[in-house]
């Protein structure tokens, strides 16, 4: 076997960060077409989590990796939500190792009309990636229009989902009682230039275990986290331009909570495992949708 360069194991492991990434950067009303009997509401926060190296394959030519992302949402269902995320870790391979650094913006509007992302990916301090652009909703479809990397505008069909509604049609589902989801997605990742096919598996509740606090959480937020219902929750992205689109380009396992703050996260993407835990959480204001 031929080791892999570290900064080509990095790109990878960016390309696994930003989606992760993608995953994290959720929250939003859904559109009035999948309205539901139960509403959401996202927590503003932000949320810190330690990253690893749960396990990976020889062809991965990944043999440790340490990091730490980084994760904000503002705002509330009636007036939007706006994200940030920060994902800097160190990939160490046969040949040496990388620093690897991912780094996204994204805003949704309360109406599910508009969506905007910003991303930028880093190995050390050369820029590999960067990704910038705007969905519309409109009467016939979803226009994409990308600034960066290369201008280009296409169509995607009605019924595509934005993260932050995916992230909401998935806490809906979990609080009607409901296993699976399966939606396409637009994130904005892997440069701006398809949606993903996504399989949600959702499963039994979780009731609040105060055993189940993360032990270096203090203050308000630990203590409220140990009241807190929660769903195992599974979502599988399909890349539609691979050569085998029923293989899983990657998948998002994590603790999701009603409010959607996660406790642990795990991104699967073949030949190589992450997995994180919470290491802090801030608990934000939302603001008053009656005002």
């Amino acid at each position: 076997m031929v080791a892999r360069n570290p900064n080509d194991v990095g790109s990878m492991i960016s390309s696994a960060k930003s989606a992760a990434a993608s995953c994290l950067a959720v929250f939003l009303a859904v559109p009035a077409a999948a309205a539901s009997s139960v509403e959401v509401e996202l927590a503003p926060h932000l949320a810190v989590y330690d990253v690893g190296l749960e396990r990976s394959t020889a062809a991965s030519g990944v043999e440790d990796f340490r990091g730490r992302l980084v994760f904000r949402i503002a705002g509330s269902s009636c007036a939007g939500y706006e994200t940030e995320t920060r994902f800097l870790g160190e990939v160490s391979g046969e040949t040496g190792a990388a620093v690897t650094d991912t780094r996204s913006t994204t805003s949704e509007s309360a109406d599910g009309r508009r969506f905007s992302f910003h991303s930028e990916r880093y190995t050390g301090d050369e820029l590999l990636e960067e990704t910038e652009g705007v969905a519309r909703r409109t009467g016939e479809g979803v226009a994409v229009e990308l600034e960066r990397p290369d201008g280009e505008s296409f169509a995607l069909p009605a019924d595509v989902a934005f993260p932050s509604q995916h992230m909401v049609m998935i806490l809906e589902a979990a609080l009607e009682g409901r296993r699976i989801v399966v939606s396409q997605v637009y994130d904005g990742s892997e440069s701006g230039h398809f949606a993903y096919d996504t399989t949600t598996t959702i499963g039994r509740k979780k009731s609040p275990m105060p055993e189940d606090q993360p032990r270096d959480l203090q203050g308000n937020a630990g203590s409220a986290m140990s009241r807190w219902t929660s769903w195992p929750v599974t979502i599988a992205y399909f890349d539609p331009t691979s050569e085998d689109p029923y293989l899983p380009a990657y998948e998002f396992t994590y603790d999701l909570f009603a409010n959607g703050i996660s406790r642990s996260i795990r991104l699967d993407y073949g030949d190589f495992v992450l997995s994180g835990r919470l290491a802090s959480l801030e608990l934000g204001d939302a603001p008053d949708c009656d005002l």
